[in-house]
């Protein structure tokens, strides 16, 4: 097992995707009918609040859309390191072993994530992000499996088989 590529899964994204598209058809609803002649207070925030989830969900709707037609796997994992391509924060950015002290799980809102904890995480506190995932799980890099082509426990299995195999720095002999 000397690398492993873990794909994107197309059919999550795109339910994601039409759930982002319901919560924007609600959201430009909850806007549309709010101006009236007489506006209230109540009239302006449901405009204010309407128009930020609206633009909420039309950054996620364009997230989703270049991951469904992005052909970049959503992680690969070497005897190196390992790239995640499904992250905005990471960037596709490769993270050698030898920075990986441990792998962890954080769950953040009812959401497990895959923590790596590197040796030096300010040398990746690169973005907003990254660094908000530090606030959160003390580490920056950290991300779901959800639209991946396999489940949260493998993910964490494959990691730390890799992690177990090559974050000594030192690859198997052959």
């Amino acid at each position: 097992m000397s690398e492993c590529i873990i794909e994107r899964d197309k059919k999550k994204i795109l339910g994601f995707s039409a759930i982002c598209l319901l919560f924007l058809f609600f959201s430009i609803r909850l806007t549309g009918g709010v101006i009236k002649p007489e506006q209230t207070t109540l009239s302006i925030v449901l405009l204010l609040l309407g128009g930020a989830i609206t633009i909420f969900f039309v950054v996620c709707l364009a997230v989703l859309i270049w991951q469904l037609f992005s052909n970049r796997p959503g992680i690969v994992l070497d005897q190196t390191g390992f790239t995640v391509c499904t992250s905005r924060c990471l960037k596709g950015k490769k993270i050698p072993w030898s920075d990986v002290k441990e792998i962890g799980e954080h769950d953040m809102m009812g959401t497990k994530l895959l923590g790596v904890m590197l040796n030096e995480p300010e040398k990746y506190l690169l973005n907003a992000g990254m660094k908000s995932n530090y606030k959160e799980c003390g580490t920056p890099v950290a991300f779901a499996s959800n639209n991946l082509k396999i489940d949260f426990r493998t993910l964490m299995r494959i990691f730390s088989d890799f992690h177990n195999r090559y974050g000594n720095n030192e690859l198997p002999h052959r």
